[in-house]
């Protein structure tokens, strides 16, 4: 009964925010949001894109750091191995207060760019992402003179050395390109591992939040009007496979997402429970160090 019950509560649900009026209705407030969410501090946001333009910083990834002090350990110590040429910039989207201090001080200490977004409205870890990666577009990004843009997840680790640029040579964006299941013409470039010239984007409507009507996850608000609108030939997709990173103890090994042969996903630091215990987190480090 219980089983019957949570079915049909899973389809209504389902059929609610799958409705069209309602869809747009969620559409129309999540831009709402969104929009004032970019109207914030944005003195701060011209404050670093000045930062990287006087440094004289032409290629940057970004990454969003989200309450996980060990993710952002890893990821600043592995990019300053495999990617000096690119400078790495964390961009801090964390509620926890210690994990902004922690961020802060790995990132002090080994001369990465860290900046504190303000307070984020969304609950939805997606929404969360997604508004906050188009912060940084329209609040660093567009004023920065950049001529190569990356996005990177925190939990995204390098573990070889990958010459990004000669990925990029000749492309308006890289990644890795996820298509749509309701819509087979649209697809999207994953948030956690995608690259692009700004000066492509020019003019055309960048929008990293999700399309959910058009199955696309974060990122997905980009097909609408800039990926869709660039020259196919002009995108070019990462290669990826599945590994098997060892836990140790007896553990079952973890399935994670290998991309370009050089940088490992770990896939949910921020959420993923087994991630809390201490002892898992040291096994999983040695193994990407291993495995780098």
């Amino acid at each position: 009964m219980r089983l019957a019950l949570r079915r049909i509560t899973r389809a209504a649900s389902r059929a609610f925010h799958g409705n069209a009026v309602v869809r747009s209705a969620k559409n129309l407030r999540n831009g709402l949001i969104d929009r004032t969410f970019r109207r914030t501090a944005t003195a701060e946001g011209r404050r670093l894109a000045d930062e990287l333009s006087h440094g004289g910083v032409r290629e940057a990834a970004f990454t969003i750091a989200f309450n996980t002090p060990w993710a952002i350990d890893l990821l600043t110590h592995q990019w300053s191995r495999h990617h000096p040429e690119i400078r790495l910039v964390v961009v801090d989207n964390s509620n926890d207060r210690s994990a902004r201090a922690a961020h802060e001080d790995l990132c002090r200490r080994r001369h990465v760019p860290y900046l504190p977004l303000p307070r984020n409205p969304e609950w939805s870890p997606n929404r969360s992402h997604g508004i906050a990666l188009n912060w940084v577009w329209f609040n660093v990004v567009r004023h920065a003179g950049l001529d190569v843009v990356g996005f990177i997840d925190h939990d995204c680790i390098p573990v070889a050395s990958l010459d990004l640029r000669s990925r990029l040579e000749g492309l308006a964006a890289y990644g890795m390109r996820g298509a749509s299941l309701t819509h087979p013409q649209a697809w999207n470039l994953w948030a956690g591992y995608c690259f692009f010239r700004p000066a492509a984007a020019e003019g055309l409507a960048v929008d990293f939040k999700h399309r959910i009507e058009m199955g696309l996850d974060t990122g997905g608000g980009n097909w609408p009007g800039f990926y869709r609108r660039l020259d196919p030939a002009s995108i070019g997709e990462a290669g990826y496979r599945i590994v098997q990173i060892e836990l140790g103890d007896g553990r079952p090994p973890a399935a994670m997402l290998l991309l370009d042969e050089a940088f490992v996903h770990l896939d949910g630091a921020s959420y993923r429970e087994a991630f809390r215990d201490a002892s898992i987190r040291q096994r999983l480090i040695e193994s990407i160090l291993a495995r780098a």
